[in-house]
């Protein structure tokens, strides 16, 4: 007598389920809603835009390069959205900021360089022995100079990428923070973090770079440019464009009559039904219940026609 085969033996095979049985469903996967951050980016948009951040890695990587005169590596560490009130608290992370503006000169994002990368470049730049650096410390007027000038190839990186999409290109703003957001005035705004790593003194070190989440949707969405906001006029033409290929009903009137239940349930094959249009004057032809033409009856290649004669307003 054969023993019965324990249930959990990754060996024991199972009888096929009755054709047309269906296989049980899985179980959904439920994803609490964070509330805390935005969610403005469908999942194929946010893949897009990993994809620039890639690209603008490799021109920030190569405008660092031509600056600091030494090899610079710049990889993806990820990509995220945030309100402007949670893309940099300073109490909390010390870090030099830089505000980015439009040409408009309106503040639309922001880098954060934390003191480990900014003091080492700034350093390099000034020809001395680099430093390792844990607090943003206070900057000399040449050390701002200095590291505005890296962030400005930073920004002349990003741009470069984002030009070749179609999205707005951005420029350094004139001052370095380390104790207030650049971003103070845009706590409710949404913002696209791209978070990207280098080499440090103690192994992979994160700066990023802030844009606000409505100068990206060029990138995330392809189709963008198409979408902008239409004139009045043009809405309008639009529209006019897309009723005049509405299909609607025409029905040609001969005329009307008055008659009894009784009239009308007498009549036979042969009867005639006078109408009450005189044989000269013209019919009607309605559309959407409205007379919107007059005409005489014809044929045409076998089939009845009105040749129209009057056209009145369609209101």
């Amino acid at each position: 007598m054969n023993s019965p085969t324990p249930a959990n033996d990754p060996t024991a095979s199972t009888s096929p389920a009755p054709r047309g049985a269906s296989a049980p469903l899985a179980a959904p996967q439920v994803v609490d809603y964070d509330w805390r951050v935005p969610h403005r980016f469908t999942s194929a948009q946010q893949q897009r835009l990993a994809a620039f951040a890639r690209k603008a890695a490799d021109r920030i990587a190569t405008e660092l390069r031509h600056l600091i005169h030494r090899p610079v590596a710049v990889e993806v560490g990820g990509v995220a959205e945030h309100y402007g009130a949670d893309v940099w608290t300073p109490s909390q992370t010390p870090l030099y900021g830089v505000a980015l503006v439009d040409e408009a000169d309106q503040v639309c994002g922001m880098v954060g360089l934390p003191p480990e990368i900014a003091v080492r470049w700034v350093e390099s730049l000034l020809g001395g022995a680099a430093t390792t650096a844990k607090e943003a410390r206070p900057l000399s007027p040449l050390e701002a100079m200095i590291l505005l000038d890296v962030v400005e190839a930073m920004a002349k990186g990003f741009s470069a990428a984002s030009k070749e999409v179609g999205a707005p290109a951005l420029r350094r703003a004139e001052k370095v923070s380390s104790d207030q957001s650049p971003l103070a005035d845009c706590r409710q705004g949404e913002f696209g973090k791209i978070t990207l790593t280098t080499e440090g003194d103690q192994g992979q070190a994160a700066f990023w770079v802030a844009v606000l989440s409505s100068s990206l949707v060029a990138i995330a969405d392809p189709n963008a440019l198409k979408k902008q906001a239409r004139t009045a006029e043009e809405t309008h033409a639009d529209l006019a464009g897309h009723m005049e290929n509405v299909t609607v009903q025409a029905t040609a009137r001969l005329g009307t009559v008055a008659v009894t239940v009784r009239d009308v349930a007498a009549l036979e094959p042969g009867d005639v039904l006078l109408l009450g249009k005189s044989a000269n004057d013209l019919i009607d032809v309605l559309v959407l219940g409205n007379v919107v033409f007059r005409g005489r009856p014809v044929t045409c290649d076998g089939r009845y026609a009105v040749q129209v004669q009057e056209c009145k307003q369609w209101s």
